[in-house]
């Protein structure tokens, strides 16, 4: 890319484009009436469509060219950007479930020691159900624990529909 085209390029920041896009969003539904509002729906449904189509035919010619190796599938997976977008669409190199597991595994590591078992799955519907087992020993409250593991959930697996807690309660010991 050309430096200018560069220059012309906004940065591109998934978390920040995506908060603004659904405020944007909410200020044209306040402003439009009931009738104009599921046109614009409409209108974005198959702008994603389309572009998800593409994404999807993208992908689908380079695997055709033998070049989607795992090399390649890891950097997509990596990148914040192109992996939010594939899994928006149902195009993510990894399935779900693993993603799930992935970020309940990178909570565990945060917590140390402490903490015993999460079991989770992800059912017919997307929805990401783990599961606190074992004994836990951690210092950290239960919602501190839950609040880490859907944030890591949500961003590991943005394409989940709800993430469920469930299990063992407990409490945090007491600090003199």
């Amino acid at each position: 890319m050309s430096e200018a085209a560069e220059a012309a390029t906004p940065e591109v920041d998934p978390r920040r484009d995506a908060a603004r896009v659904e405020k944007l969003l909410a200020e044209v539904r306040a402003m439009v009436g009931p009738v104009a509002w599921p046109r614009i729906e409409e209108l974005v449904a198959r702008l994603m469509a389309l572009y998800g189509a593409a994404l999807g035919r993208v992908l689908a010619l380079v695997t055709e060219s033998g070049a989607a190796d795992e090399r390649l599938r890891a950097r997509l997976a990596a990148d914040e950007l192109v992996a939010g977008l594939l899994a928006l669409h149902g195009l993510h190199p990894t399935p779900i479930a693993e993603r799930v597991g992935q970020a309940v595994r990178r909570v565990r590591q945060r917590l140390g020691a402490g903490a015993a078992t999460v079991a989770a799955a992800v059912d017919a519907r997307g929805v990401a159900r783990l599961r606190l087992d074992g004994r836990w020993s951690s210092g950290v409250p239960r919602a501190a624990v839950e609040a880490a593991l859907r944030q890591a959930v949500e961003e590991e697996a943005p394409d989940v529909a709800a993430v469920e807690i469930d299990g063992i309660e407990w409490t945090a010991p007491a600090h003199p």
